[in-house]
């Protein structure tokens, strides 16, 4: 209860180290998420999203999740675009739990030689701070899991931090499994965190084959994001960049032309999502 029913244990975006709602069980029964939409026609680019709303007080949550085939990647990508609206500054924290062990990132860090728990509640108190890194722009972490390299690419604006996490804090009984988890901090009013995960590359200990262990995407940006949609570039080790944009209105607006414009370029798309 005081961990797994926490909201930083779900892989979902925790503001203000607080749980959602309070942790009140008979308020959140009363919530639900609303689809924003659900597209599988096309099996080269496939995508869902959902909203919800006042599970924070004054903080609505958009997260889209794209599937995409692109030729330059032996896998297909998994995009996931988290938008978050507030009517004032708030601490976000979006964990991510994985397997494995950690090959390399692209940021300096530093490691904890005394171990301290996050926070003193709302699973917190349960979460090791094993060490934490400034990050700039976009941050990248690979780790090897059985056979497969992973790489996690996501957006960061100055100011952003990741922390390297282990569950088993305040933990007596060992009740929790030691496990790590990705902790990736912004704080400010509205903030879209742009994530990639590329899976890549071939590891087999046995006859000692390692192949791939470094994948292509570089960086992931945020171009720009308002009410009509959200724009995010991935750019890859060869010199490429590929670029998808999110519609953000209301599920009867989104099959039509949308027209958005960052830094004074044009981004053009029609539906609920696309590459372009």
């Amino acid at each position: 209860k005081s961990y797994c029913k926490q909201t930083i244990a779900h892989n979902t975006v925790t503001v203000d180290q607080k749980t959602q709602n309070n942790f009140d069980t008979a308020l959140a029964e009363t919530k639900f998420g609303s689809k924003h939409f659900f597209k599988a026609d096309d099996e080269k680019l496939q995508g869902m999203s959902g909203r919800i709303s006042g599970y924070y007080n004054g903080v609505d949550m958009q997260r889209s999740i794209i599937l995409a085939e692109l030729p330059e990647f032996e896998k297909p990508l998994v995009i996931d675009v988290y938008r978050i609206e507030a009517d004032q500054e708030h601490q976000y924290d979006l964990p991510v739990h994985y397997s494995g062990q950690i090959i390399r990132t692209d940021f300096e860090y530093d490691v904890e030689s005394t171990l301290r728990p996050m926070g003193e509640d709302n699973g917190y108190e349960h979460l090791w701070n094993v060490g934490s890194g400034q990050v700039q722009g976009s941050s990248l972490v690979s780790w090897l899991h059985d056979n497969s390299y992973y790489s996690l690419i996501t957006s960061a604006t100055n100011g952003g931090k990741v922390f390297f996490t282990r569950t088993g804090a305040n933990d007596p009984d060992f009740n929790l499994k030691s496990e790590p988890a990705l902790i990736l901090r912004q704080s400010g009013q509205n903030h879209v965190f742009a994530s990639v995960l590329e899976t890549h590359g071939y590891f087999n200990e046995s006859i000692e084959a390692s192949v791939g262990a470094r994948g292509l995407v570089e960086s992931v940006t945020v171009v720009g994001n308002n009410e009509v949609g959200t724009v995010i570039r991935l750019q890859t080790t060869t010199g490429n960049a590929y670029h998808f944009a999110i519609c953000n209105l209301d599920e009867d607006k989104q099959n039509a032309a949308h027209r958005v414009e960052f830094d004074g370029v044009t981004y053009t798309w029609e539906g609920a999502f696309a590459q372009i």
